[in-house]
C-alpha cells in the first residue's frame, strides 16, 4: 500500500474521530502497522491510536501506544506522552520523559520546545 491509501486513510480515521467512533477508527489504524510504511507513518499510527484511547477515558492503554511509536520514531511520540502524563497530572513523570529525550538528536526547536517543557515542569507549571 501506498503513501497515498496511507493518507485516506488518516483522513478517514479523522472523520471518525470527529464523528466519536474511536473504536472503528482505531480499526482503521491498526494494519497499517503490519505493513512495509515508513517508521514515521508507524509512529502517526501509534499516535492516532493512542488519541483513540484517550477519547475512550483509556489512559494506560494511550500511554502504551505512545511507547509503541517511540520505536519508531522517539521523539515525536515521546513528546505526546508526556504530554498526556502531564493533564493526567502525573508531573514527575511527564518530567522524566522530556529529560530522557535531552540526550536524542534534536532539531533545535525540539531541543528548545523540550527544554523549555522541563523548565516548566521543574518549576512546577
Amino acid at each position: 500500500m501506498g503513501q497515498e491509501a496511507f493518507d485516506q486513510s488518516l483522513f478517514l480515521t479523522a472523520r471518525l474521530v470527529e464523528r466519536g467512533d474511536f473504536v472503528d477508527a482505531a480499526i482503521a489504524l491498526r494494519p497499517w502497522l503490519e505493513t512495509d510504511l515508513e517508521a514515521k507513518g508507524k509512529a502517526i499510527v501509534c499516535v492516532n491510536l493512542a488519541v483513540c484511547s484517550e477519547h475512550q477515558q483509556d489512559f494506560e492503554m494511550a500511554l502504551a501506544w505512545y511507547d509503541h511509536g517511540a520505536h519508531y520514531a522517539p521523539v515525536f511520540a515521546l513528546e505526546h506522552k508526556a504530554v498526556l502524563l502531564h493533564r493526567l497530572g502525573r508531573k514527575a513523570e511527564a518530567l522524566d520523559v522530556y529529560r530522557g529525550l535531552l540526550p536524542e538528536i534534536l532539531s533545535p526547536e525540539e531541543r528548545q520546545r523540550i527544554q523549555q517543557n522541563v523548565e516548566l515542569l521543574q518549576r512546577g507549571e
